[in-house]
Protein backbone atom coordinates (compact mmCIF):
# COMPACT_ATOMS: atom_id res chain seq x y z
CA UNK A 1 0.00 0.00 0.00
CA UNK A 2 1.24 3.54 -1.00
CA UNK A 3 0.93 6.21 1.57
CA UNK A 4 -1.26 9.38 0.97
CA UNK A 5 -1.59 12.54 2.80
CA UNK A 6 -5.22 14.54 2.29
CA UNK A 7 -4.06 17.96 1.21
CA UNK A 8 -7.20 19.91 3.68
CA UNK A 9 -4.91 21.66 5.91
CA UNK A 10 -7.35 21.30 9.08
CA UNK A 11 -8.25 17.45 7.87
CA UNK A 12 -6.97 15.27 10.83
CA UNK A 13 -5.21 12.33 11.03
CA UNK A 14 -4.33 13.49 7.12
CA UNK A 15 -2.30 10.22 6.42
CA UNK A 16 -4.02 6.90 5.06
CA UNK A 17 -2.59 4.18 2.32
CA UNK A 18 -4.26 3.19 -0.49
CA UNK A 19 -3.83 0.02 -2.66
CA UNK A 20 -1.32 0.21 -5.89
CA UNK A 21 -4.48 -1.37 -7.88
CA UNK A 22 -7.76 -0.33 -7.29
CA UNK A 23 -9.15 -3.83 -6.54
CA UNK A 24 -10.89 -6.53 -7.67
CA UNK A 25 -12.71 -6.26 -10.81
CA UNK A 26 -11.20 -2.62 -11.50
CA UNK A 27 -9.56 -1.72 -14.84
CA UNK A 28 -8.41 1.50 -14.25
CA UNK A 29 -6.79 3.64 -10.96
CA UNK A 30 -9.09 7.11 -10.40
CA UNK A 31 -7.86 10.57 -11.34
CA UNK A 32 -9.06 11.73 -8.21
CA UNK A 33 -9.15 10.41 -4.26
CA UNK A 34 -11.65 11.35 -1.45
CA UNK A 35 -10.12 11.83 1.79
CA UNK A 36 -11.22 8.92 3.96
CA UNK A 37 -11.15 11.18 6.85
CA UNK A 38 -12.84 14.58 5.64
CA UNK A 39 -13.94 13.87 2.30
CA UNK A 40 -11.65 16.13 0.46
CA UNK A 41 -11.82 15.39 -3.33
CA UNK A 42 -8.78 16.32 -5.12
CA UNK A 43 -6.39 14.48 -8.08
CA UNK A 44 -4.81 12.32 -6.95
CA UNK A 45 -1.12 14.06 -7.25
CA UNK A 46 -2.22 16.76 -4.65
CA UNK A 47 -2.19 13.49 -1.99
CA UNK A 48 1.38 12.68 -2.09
CA UNK A 49 2.69 13.17 1.77
CA UNK A 50 5.33 15.85 2.43
CA UNK A 51 8.43 12.69 3.02
CA UNK A 52 7.02 11.35 -0.60
CA UNK A 53 8.15 14.96 -2.15
CA UNK A 54 11.20 15.24 -0.36
CA UNK A 55 12.14 11.72 -1.26
CA UNK A 56 11.55 12.52 -5.24
CA UNK A 57 13.44 15.69 -4.89
CA UNK A 58 16.29 14.02 -3.38
CA UNK A 59 16.20 11.39 -6.26
CA UNK A 60 15.98 14.02 -8.69
CA UNK A 61 19.34 15.90 -7.17
CA UNK A 62 20.70 13.02 -6.87
CA UNK A 63 19.65 11.95 -10.81
CA UNK A 64 21.28 15.73 -11.73
CA UNK A 65 24.40 15.35 -10.24
CA UNK A 66 25.28 12.23 -11.76
CA UNK A 67 24.30 13.00 -15.45
CA UNK A 68 26.50 16.66 -15.01
CA UNK A 69 29.62 14.63 -13.96
CA UNK A 70 29.25 11.45 -16.53
CA UNK A 71 29.07 14.78 -19.23
CA UNK A 72 31.66 16.32 -17.55
CA UNK A 73 34.00 13.51 -17.43
CA UNK A 74 33.01 12.29 -20.75
CA UNK A 75 33.75 15.45 -22.04
CA UNK A 76 37.16 16.22 -20.39
CA UNK A 77 39.73 14.28 -21.16
CA UNK A 78 43.42 13.60 -19.13
CA UNK A 79 45.63 16.64 -20.48
CA UNK A 80 49.21 16.94 -19.49
CA UNK A 81 51.49 18.95 -21.18
CA UNK A 82 54.91 20.18 -20.32
CA UNK A 83 57.26 22.78 -21.69
CA UNK A 84 60.45 23.59 -20.78
CA UNK A 85 60.14 24.50 -16.68
CA UNK A 86 56.04 24.87 -17.47
CA UNK A 87 53.65 22.24 -16.81
CA UNK A 88 50.09 22.43 -17.60
CA UNK A 89 47.62 19.41 -16.10
CA UNK A 90 43.76 19.14 -16.51
CA UNK A 91 42.01 15.99 -14.97
CA UNK A 92 38.34 15.57 -14.33
CA UNK A 93 37.65 14.24 -10.40
CA UNK A 94 34.27 13.40 -9.39
CA UNK A 95 32.78 15.53 -6.45
CA UNK A 96 29.85 14.94 -4.08
CA UNK A 97 27.02 13.20 -4.78
CA UNK A 98 24.17 14.13 -2.71
CA UNK A 99 22.40 10.57 -0.51
CA UNK A 100 18.90 9.93 -1.25
CA UNK A 101 16.41 10.91 1.66
CA UNK A 102 15.51 7.93 3.61
CA UNK A 103 11.90 7.35 3.45
CA UNK A 104 9.66 4.51 5.05
CA UNK A 105 5.67 4.05 4.96
CA UNK A 106 3.55 4.87 8.63
CA UNK A 107 2.08 1.73 9.89
CA UNK A 108 -1.69 1.94 10.20
CA UNK A 109 -4.49 0.39 12.42
CA UNK A 110 -6.95 -0.83 10.37
CA UNK A 111 -7.22 -2.22 6.68
CA UNK A 112 -10.43 -1.60 4.88
CA UNK A 113 -12.14 -3.05 2.00
CA UNK A 114 -15.04 -0.86 0.13
CA UNK A 115 -17.93 -2.64 -0.31
CA UNK A 116 -19.02 -1.11 -2.98
CA UNK A 117 -15.93 -0.71 -4.84
CA UNK A 118 -13.46 -3.46 -3.20
CA UNK A 119 -10.54 -0.86 -3.34
CA UNK A 120 -8.22 -1.52 -0.41
CA UNK A 121 -7.00 1.21 1.58
CA UNK A 122 -5.44 1.64 5.12
CA UNK A 123 -6.41 4.34 7.91
CA UNK A 124 -5.49 4.77 11.51
CA UNK A 125 -9.18 4.50 12.80
CA UNK A 126 -12.27 4.73 11.65
CA UNK A 127 -12.98 6.73 8.66
CA UNK A 128 -16.14 8.32 6.56
CA UNK A 129 -15.15 7.72 2.92
CA UNK A 130 -13.37 5.14 0.63
CA UNK A 131 -10.66 7.29 -1.08
CA UNK A 132 -11.46 5.56 -4.61
CA UNK A 133 -15.01 6.05 -4.95
CA UNK A 134 -16.18 8.32 -1.76
CA UNK A 135 -18.81 5.95 -1.05
CA UNK A 136 -19.75 6.52 2.65
CA UNK A 137 -18.76 3.47 4.75
CA UNK A 138 -19.35 4.33 8.56
CA UNK A 139 -21.74 1.32 8.35
CA UNK A 140 -18.48 -1.24 7.29
CA UNK A 141 -16.36 0.04 10.57
CA UNK A 142 -19.81 -0.11 12.72
CA UNK A 143 -20.12 -3.64 11.46
CA UNK A 144 -16.66 -4.76 11.86
CA UNK A 145 -16.49 -3.38 15.51
CA UNK A 146 -19.57 -5.38 16.26
CA UNK A 147 -17.69 -8.08 15.07
CA UNK A 148 -14.82 -7.93 17.54
CA UNK A 149 -16.92 -7.11 20.57
CA UNK A 150 -18.60 -10.52 19.65
CA UNK A 151 -15.29 -12.24 19.36
CA UNK A 152 -14.56 -10.74 22.70
CA UNK A 153 -17.46 -11.70 24.40
CA UNK A 154 -16.80 -14.90 23.36
CA UNK A 155 -13.10 -14.88 24.55
CA UNK A 156 -14.61 -14.17 27.54
CA UNK A 157 -16.27 -17.21 28.18
CA UNK A 158 -13.72 -19.11 27.52
CA UNK A 159 -11.38 -17.54 30.07
CA UNK A 160 -13.77 -17.77 32.23
CA UNK A 161 -14.27 -21.38 31.77
CA UNK A 162 -10.43 -22.18 31.68
CA UNK A 163 -8.80 -19.57 34.41
CA UNK A 164 -11.59 -18.10 36.12
CA UNK A 165 -13.27 -14.77 36.96
CA UNK A 166 -10.05 -13.13 37.93
CA UNK A 167 -8.65 -13.71 34.84
CA UNK A 168 -11.83 -12.23 33.14
CA UNK A 169 -11.43 -9.00 35.35
CA UNK A 170 -7.74 -8.79 33.90
CA UNK A 171 -8.46 -9.82 30.25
Amino acid sequence: MIGRECPNENCQPKYFKVSADQGPGTSSTPQELTCPYCGEIANKQRFHTKEQVEWAKSQIARNVQLSFQDALKSSIQPVRSKSGFLSISVEFKPGYIPNVRQYAEEKLKRIVQCDKCKGNYAVYGVSYNCPFCGHGNLLLHVKRSVEIIRRQLEAEQLVKQKAGVEAVYHL
